[in-house]
Formats: C-alpha cells, structure tokens, sequence
C-alpha cells in the first residue's frame, strides 16, 4: 500500500508540472517583452518581440509606432489596469503555441517561434 501512494505521489507531481500552467516558461519572454514594451514605450523591445517572418518587406519604424500605440490601446480596453505577474502562460508543445491567462482565466493562444536561440511570437 505505501509503495502504490508514492507512485501515485510521485505521478502527481510529474504530471502537475507537465501540463500546469507557469508564471515564466522561456516560450513566455517575447510576450512578456511587449508588455514590457506597452509600459515603457520601448519600439525596440516591441520589434524584437516578434518574428523576422511575419512581414516579408521591412516595416518603417513609423508603422512600429503605430503598432505599439494599437496594442497598447486593445490591451487597455481588454485588461484595464494590469501588471506582469497577471499573467501566466503554458507552452504547447504540439502547435508551438504560447497559452496566455490573464488571473488564471485563459484569455488566448499566440504562435511563437525559436530564431536565433531566443523565442518570438510568430503572429501579432
């Protein structure tokens, strides 16, 4: 009887990491860079955030602007007043997609990508 509940105990803890959502997986940086983006106003962090793929011709740095301040503004109205650690994120594997919880209630899916050693969204 002992050695069935540390099986099951050791079972549960496995699996509670394997599919529990997280405050931080890497697949989670480029996300957490946009909102990092929003509150700082950082165009740089914004672009980099995101996949070389997404647009074939170079985007001007005006349009980025506009980009960010769009995003702000969705975010704003979406979430109100929000902070990072409202978010939490699990990484599927499977469609290489980033699940996003905003106060543990799933709120979306973005695609993300690995380039260059360092994980971008891979849509906007």
């Amino acid at each position: 009887m002992k050695n069935h509940f540390m099986c099951l105990l050791i079972s549960c803890f496995f699996f509670s990491g394997v599919y529990a959502q997280q405050a931080h997986p890497e697949q989670a940086t480029p996300f957490k860079n946009v909102i990092t983006a929003f509150k700082t106003d950082s165009v740089s962090l914004f672009i980099n955030s995101f996949s070389k793929n997404l647009d074939s011709v170079a985007v001007p740095l005006e349009k980025w602007k506009t980009r960010l301040q769009e995003g702000k503004r969705k975010f704003k109205r979406r979430f109100g007043e929000y902070n990072m650690n409202d978010f939490s994120f699990k990484f599927i594997t499977a469609t290489t997609q980033l699940q996003v919880f905003f106060k543990n209630q799933e709120s979306f899916k973005i695609r993300v990508q690995k380039e260059d050693n360092e994980w971008k969204l891979n849509q906007h």
